[in-house]
């Protein structure tokens, strides 16, 4: 199985990261930043489309493909860097908690 889902769902979540921090650096939602946003949204579609099977996704993840879900975070560019490490950890962490839950679920059911 791939991760075509979670990789656009990460994709997704670091175009609104992104499009949010670029926002909150100077407190003023200009004309660059909406266009920003939008840009983001268009990610939405694919993203929210295929979320149900980002579960399963999850349950036959290899370390190869979590490398590259990772490999998609590091891809998030943030003026402000404390922010920009603080966004890639949490996301970071995301991919690696859904990865615990799906071998605990694995390995609690009943052969």
């Amino acid at each position: 199985m791939s991760v075509k889902e979670t990789k656009e769902l990460v994709q997704f979540t670091v175009a609104l990261v992104k499009a949010g921090a670029d926002v909150l650096a100077d407190g003023k939602v200009s004309l660059a930043d909406v266009f920003a946003l939008l840009e983001g949204l268009k990610l939405a579609p694919a993203a929210l489309d295929g979320v149900a099977n980002v579960p399963a996704e999850f349950s036959t993840l290899t370390e190869a493909e979590k490398a590259a879900l990772l490999a998609e975070v590091a891809k998030l560019d943030l003026a402000n860097d404390v922010l920009e490490a603080w966004a890639e950890r949490v996301l970071n962490t995301a991919i690696v908690l859904g990865a615990l839950v799906a071998d605990y679920v694995k390995a609690s059911q009943k052969p």
